[in-house]
C-alpha cells in the first residue's frame, strides 16, 4: 500500500521542470501490472492498493497529456480489452479518470487541464465500449474486487 501510495503522491507533484520522459514507462509498468490482476483469474490486490494504483495512473495521464497523449487510451485498451476476467481494475481506473482532473490537489496548469479534459470528453465512446465489452467478456459480472 505504501509503494503505491507514495506513486500517486509523486504523481499529483510532478512539476513541469522535472524531466517528464521517465514517467510514462512507469506507468505503463503500473498498467501492465493491472492488467496481470485483470486477466488472472486468481489474481486480486487489497482495495486500497488497487485505488493507489488507479488514482496514480489518472494522475500520470492528466500531468503528463503533453508527453503521453495516450494514456488514457492504452488504460482502455490494457484494462478493457480481450482477456479480463475482472472488471474491477477498469472500473476503479475510470473512477479515478472522472475525479482526477478536477482535484485541487492535483497541481497542474489550468491550460493542460481544460486540454485533458476535452481529450477526455472526445473519448466517451471509446470508455463506453470498453467498458461493454469488458462486461460482456466477463459474462456482466465484475469479478473479484
Amino acid at each position: 500500500f505504501f509503494a503505491a501510495h507514495t506513486v500517486a503522491t509523486q504523481a499529483r507533484l510532478l512539476s513541469p521542470s522535472e524531466d517528464l520522459s521517465v514517467w510514462p514507462p512507469l506507468a505503463q509498468r503500473m498498467l501492465t501490472h493491472l492488467r496481470g490482476v485483470a486477466t488472472s483469474p486468481t489474481g486480486r490486490l487489497s482495495p486500497p492498493v488497487l485505488r493507489q494504483l488507479c488514482v496514480a495512473l489518472a494522475r500520470l495521464a492528466v500531468q503528463l497529456f503533453d508527453v503521453w497523449p495516450d494514456g488514457v487510451e492504452r488504460l482502455l485498451q490494457q484494462l478493457g480489452g480481450g482477456g479480463v476476467g475482472n472488471l474491477s481494475p477498469l472500473l476503479e481506473v475510470l473512477q479515478a479518470l472522472a475525479e482526477e482532473p478536477f482535484s485541487r490537489r492535483l497541481l497542474v496548469d489550468g491550460s493542460l487541464r481544460s486540454r485533458f479534459l476535452v481529450a477526455l470528453r472526445d473519448m466517451v465512446p471509446a470508455i463506453l465500449s470498453a467498458i461493454g465489452a469488458a462486461a460482456a467478456a466477463t459474462g456482466g459480472g465484475c469479478g473479484g474486487g
